[in-house]
């Protein structure tokens, strides 16, 4: 029973407590990512079990319905909200970025990034290349921040 305590404690700070403190931040890691987390807000993990990509949410402690979900995969259902207008398009320095801004009518984010040059153990390509972010119903501030959130996504593996 003590070996399931230390593993549980053991996999719940690797997952998410994984990195170091920068100022109101703390740095977590995913597959080939890092990405920053706002106090205030906690990294879940909820990956359906077999899956062949990961799930995670970052969901304010205070207002559990300020949620951003992120989809670590190469089959995103994206986009998944319907959209009037087009998305925006811009790429740079082995990423490629799809999104569309936040619509205040619904408080909806959503967008896609693409990263090249990633590989897994003995494979020229990554189950984890796209990333699929999304949230609806989040005021305009929650959007600010969760916009911040994708952009500190950076490559601080690629070959796993």
């Amino acid at each position: 029973m003590n070996f399931l305590k230390y593993l549980f404690v053991a996999l719940f700070f690797g997952v998410f407590m994984n990195g170091a403190r920068c100022d109101d931040f703390s740095v977590a890691e995913i597959t080939h990512y890092s990405i920053r987390v706002p106090s205030g807000y906690v990294l879940r993990d909820i990956t359906p079990q077999m899956a062949d990509f990961a799930l995670f949410e970052i969901v304010n402690k205070e207002d559990r319905s300020d949620k951003l979900s992120i989809y670590f995969g190469n089959h995103p259902q994206f986009p998944g909200y319907d959209w009037k207008e087009p998305p925006s398009e811009s790429a740079g320095a082995g990423v490629r970025k799809t999104f569309y801004n936040y619509r205040e009518s619904d408080g909806s984010l959503e967008g896609m990034l693409v990263f090249s040059g990633l590989s897994y153990r003995h494979s020229a390509h990554s189950p984890y290349s796209r990333i699929h972010y999304f949230a609806k119903a989040v005021n305009r501030g929650a959007g600010e921040r969760f916009l911040k959130i994708i952009a500190s996504i950076e490559v601080a593996n690629p070959n796993l």
